[in-house]
Parts: structure tokens; C-alpha cells; sequence
């Protein structure tokens, strides 16, 4: 997880909070269901691995058109360099825009869970907007594919091997490579910024500026909590709603200073029991949806 330093004190803006939104991502497991997570990701040293295997692969697959090239003479080797170091660049900038609706994606699966069946004309339209861009999808992964294909047919055509059964690892080396321009890089590259924009808002808080809020969130439940108040450091708590005067309901307050990342909602649910779970997870979330974000549909 990036890091947040100085939680308590320090809070990252909704600018680069929603940068976050766009690292990879695997469901909070709450009693026999599982919710979308938020700002929360999942497996980055994964994507690292496989974005590197992948940069290294680009280089292999540079190295072979240089070497073809370099029977060629020095036009078709300076074209070659020029080409080859051009459909490096075009994968990265593709993969990164593959990527683009990922964070709002995010957010929507999110919205659409705290909504639920309650507004049905709500649903419909993140539903719909949800779908943007699928098109677009569809062409940018053709169009790493095709550079693949390119980049093969290059290393072919420029005679790197005389034996066409050396083809064969090759083949298998471009495919290595898009399928992780596909699945990885984009990951790779919204972790990487989020790190870097944290750590930006982090220097503008030594300046005085990203100071953390102190935001409450009102709920209900239909069974008494238990361990009241529930605190997690000075970061957020749970406790009776002090302006409630009828003892006989269930009214609570989520209390948060800085932001609630789903590590914390894990821990707010321990020792509750499971329906009680479902509902501090929906506020929670609930909370950081619509209290700590921006709306991006």
C-alpha cells in the first residue's frame, strides 16, 4: 500500500486518492460475502515482477532487431533502432491508457453497492457508464497486439536467425510481453503515480497545506454493538451517538480523522457479530465513498 505517513495528521488529496483507485484491487471478504474494495490494493510486487520480465523482454526483442538490422547496413540499422525504441514507447502509452477507466470503474462497482436496489434510474445510469470506453478497450488491445505482431514479423524479416525453428521462443516472447502490457503494466504504472502524488501532497503538508479532516458518519443497526466505542489509534472510532435519546435504538457514530483505508474496516467488524459486519462494512464504505472522494461518473 502507498504510504500514508503521519495518518492522524496528514491526508493525501482527492486528486491523488483517486489515482489510488486505479492499483489493483481484490474484494473485502466480510462473513460468507465479499464487497469491492476502495482504498485498498492488492499484489503490487506482482505487477512489478511481471512489468519488469516484460521491460526486459522489450529489450530482448530490441536486441534481435538490432542484431538483423546490422547485416542491413547503417540506414536499415539507425531505421531499425528509431522503429523498434517508437513500438516500446506506443506499448507503454497504450497499456497506460487500457488502463484509464479503471479508477472510476472502481468507484462506480462502489456507488453501485451502496446504492443497491434503492434507486433503480441511479444504477441504471453508472451502470451504463460503467460500460464508457469498452470500445476504445477493444482497439487498444488489438493495437498491442499488432505491435507484437510487428516487432516479430521485423525480427523475421530482417533474417536475425537463419534457422525458423528459433522463431518458435520468439513467438513466445512477444506473446510474454503482451500479455503483460495487457494485465500488468497499467497496474504497474497507477501504483507508481499514486506513490509519487502521496509523496508530493506529503511536501505540500510540511508547507502547511493537506492537513487530515475530522468527518463523522451517522448509522444505525438493528442489534447492539459490541466492545463499544471501538477505536483504531486516533485514526477512527465507533461509538453510541451522543445526541440519540431513545436508549431503545441502536445509533452509532463512525468517527475518522485522515482517511479510512479498507485495512481499517477489518479491523472496526472483528468480534461483531456477522450481520453487524455487513453493516459496519456498508457504512464504512459508505463513508469513504461519499465523504473522502471525488465523484468520477
Amino acid at each position: 500500500m502507498p504510504q500514508i505517513p503521519e495518518r492522524s495528521n496528514f491526508e493525501p488529496t482527492q486528486n491523488s486518492l483517486s489515482k489510488w483507485l486505479a492499483a489493483r484491487k481484490a474484494k473485502l471478504q466480510i462473513s460468507n460475502t465479499s464487497i469491492p474494495s476502495f482504498y485498498s490494493d492488492y499484489n503490487f510486487s506482482e505487477d512489478v515482477r511481471w512489468f519488469w520480465i516484460g521491460v526486459i523482454g522489450e529489450l530482448f526483442g530490441i536486441a534481435l532487431i538490432f542484431i538483423g538490422a546490422a547485416k542491413k547496413g547503417k540506414f536499415f540499422f539507425g531505421l531499425a533502432v528509431c522503429l523498434a525504441i517508437a513500438l516500446f514507447l506506443c506499448d507503454l502509452f497504450l497499456a497506460n491508457r487500457l488502463h484509464r477507466n479503471i479508477g472510476k470503474k472502481c468507484w462506480i462497482d462502489n456507488m453501485l453497492y451502496i446504492i443497491g436496489n434503492s434507486d433503480p434510474v441511479r444504477r441504471k445510469e453508472l451502470t451504463l457508464k460503467r460500460e464508457d470506453g469498452n470500445g476504445l478497450d477493444i482497439l487498444l488491445k488489438i493495437f498491442i497486439i499488432l505491435i507484437g505482431i510487428v516487432k516479430l514479423a521485423g525480427v523475421a524479416g530482417l533474417g536475425t536467425f537463419k534457422n525458423p525453428a528459433v522463431y518458435i521462443p520468439v513467438v513466445v516472447l512477444y506473446g510474454v510481453v503482451c500479455y503483460i502490457h495487457l494485465f500488468h503494466t497499467g497496474y504497474y504504472l497507477a501504483y507508481i503515480r499514486t506513490e509519487k502524488l502521496f509523496k508530493k501532497d506529503y511536501t505540500d503538508f510540511g508547507k502547511g497545506e493537506n492537513k487530515s479532516r475530522s468527518l463523522e458518519h451517522p448509522f444505525e443497526t438493528l442489534s447492539p454493538l459490541v466492545n463499544i466505542p471501538i477505536r483504531i489509534g486516533s485514526l477512527s472510532e465507533i461509538d453510541f451517538d451522543s445526541s440519540n435519546t431513545d436508549v431503545s435504538l441502536n445509533k452509532y457514530k463512525l468517527k475518522t480523522k485522515g482517511i479510512l483505508v479498507d485495512e481499517d474496516i477489518t479491523l472496526l467488524m472483528a468480534g461483531q457479530q456477522p450481520a453487524n459486519r455487513d453493516k459496519i462494512a456498508y457504512e464504512c464504505r459508505n463513508h469513504q465513498v461519499t465523504n473522502m472522494s471525488v465523484a468520477l461518473a
